[in-house]
């Protein structure tokens, strides 16, 4: 009878315990918020925090998934080390976990209280942690939510939480409450994600193209192509709405493939010593054959490969397998052009400058916003100055994005930055206004 028990009692533990760091399972978590939140009188008042490390998938994939496993259970006694005595903590699968804080005596359950108590989950989250040699120092976004006010219902709870930890992870290593406002936008990116296959089908899609100019001679050398969504009901959706969504569902792999079709029959119709640039998101090089894709637009286009310049980002780079490497090595051996954009916002590693086939630097338009003669940020010139002085040593072309002002334009000037965009030049205009800009430009050169 004694070990019939001891095997129950084990069987239960298994049930209800994680076996990677010995904290509660989602199972029991569920258990433990049914229980509290259905008291047969008016339930106490209680918050939920859903936790999420940003750079789980980073430390897996770089280091391995036994790193990512100690990093797991470093994490975890970390993070319940500054929880209070009453705190319920779970890990629910993966890099999530989970923590139920109960109303009693000693415990107050506000919004300043969970405000504080996530400031010291993330700072022990953030405590530098040796791995294999490696300094780590993780970042954590959490999403929070109040029972009974923002629902009776432990799922309502659970989703209330889960909602703010996705705006929470929308800007990383922070903290977010759930809101009505919150849940509207939630419903709005739902129904987005629902009608982009439809959109897609159906062709909502259509491409704008803003110019950048050689700086010295104010002269016209290539469009960048910039996608646009008319919804039908909704009018048109910022790329900042459905973009992070066809990434997510992986819609932008045949979305992407229409982008570079469509830019490359169109650039057919411009002048040769003008370029197309194409951005390229790291979904699509690591979940298709992009190789291909490119191939066969060159092939049934016919445009010019040297007309052709690919974007990418600094964290698609950093991420990249050694086949995606070869594809683009092979594509800017054959005379393509590869640039990276919104440089000095990512991972700014220099090792890759040296390793990866690159054309251009693009410089993010947040450090060119601070080039105005009235603001005199020395700051964001030495920086800008750095990045341009980068390139020309690496022989890059250099390309300052989202010049808006004279002085701007007059600051990149002096810092010999070779290429310019922004609305200073032109705004984004359609394939056909670009029939007009096109023989305007060129004639006042």
């Amino acid at each position: 009878m004694t070990e019939i028990k001891t095997k129950e009692q084990e069987l239960i533990r298994l049930a209800n315990q994680d076996s990677l760091t010995g904290i509660a399972n989602r199972h029991q978590f569920i258990n433990w918020l049914d229980e509290y939140i259905r008291l047969p009188s008016q339930p106490a008042p209680s918050y939920l925090m859903m936790l999420d490390l940003d750079n789980f998938k980073h430390v897996n994939d770089s280091l391995g998934h036994h790193a990512g496993d100690q990093l797991l259970r470093h994490l975890s006694a970390q993070i319940k080390s500054v929880l209070p005595e009453e705190a319920l903590l779970a890990r629910l699968g993966g890099d999530e976990f989970a923590i139920l804080i109960r109303h009693t005596n000693t415990q107050e359950v506000s919004q300043a209280s969970a405000e504080k108590l996530s400031h010291s989950i993330r700072e022990a989250v953030a405590t530098p942690f040796n791995l294999h040699g490696h300094r780590i120092e993780s970042k954590i976004s959490i999403g929070i939510s109040f029972a009974p006010q923002d629902g009776l219902d432990p799922n309502e709870v659970l989703k209330a939480a889960d909602i703010a930890l996705y705006h929470a992870k929308e800007k990383r290593n922070r903290s977010s409450f759930f809101t009505d406002y919150l849940k509207q936008k939630t419903l709005y990116k739902q129904r987005l994600l629902n009608d982009l296959q439809v959109a897609i089908d159906e062709q909502q899609f259509f491409l704008v193209y803003q110019p950048q100019f050689n700086l010295t001679a104010m002269q016209l050398t290539s469009f960048e192509a910039l996608i646009r969504w008319q919804h039908p009901e909704l009018g048109q959706v910022t790329p900042d709405d459905f973009i992070p969504l066809t990434e997510s569902s992986q819609l932008i792999i045949p979305l992407g493939e229409w982008v570079l079709q469509q830019a490359c029959e169109d650039a057919l119709h411009w002048p040769e010593s003008i370029n197309v640039a194409v951005n390229v998101s790291a979904i699509q090089l690591e979940y298709s054959d992009f190789g291909e894709a490119i191939e066969n637009t060159i092939r049934s286009t016919g445009l010019a490969r040297k007309r052709l310049e690919l974007e990418l980002t600094e964290s698609s780079i950093m991420n990249n397998s050694e086949r995606n490497m070869a594809i683009l090595e092979a594509f800017r051996a054959s005379g393509g052009r590869i640039a990276i954009d919104d440089f000095g916002t990512g991972f700014s590693s220099f090792s890759y400058l040296h390793s990866f086939p690159l054309d251009k630097l693009k410089i993010d338009r947040s450090f060119i916003q601070l080039l105005s003669a009235e603001l005199g940020d020395n700051s964001a010139m030495t920086i800008v100055n750095s990045i341009v002085k980068l390139g020309i040593a690496l022989e890059l072309q250099v390309t300052a994005e989202g010049i808006e002002t004279e002085a701007q334009h007059q600051h990149l000037k002096s810092l010999e930055c070779q290429l310019g965009q922004g609305y200073f030049y032109a705004k984004p205009m359609t394939a056909a206004q670009l029939h007009t800009f096109i023989p305007n430009s060129t004639s006042q050169n």
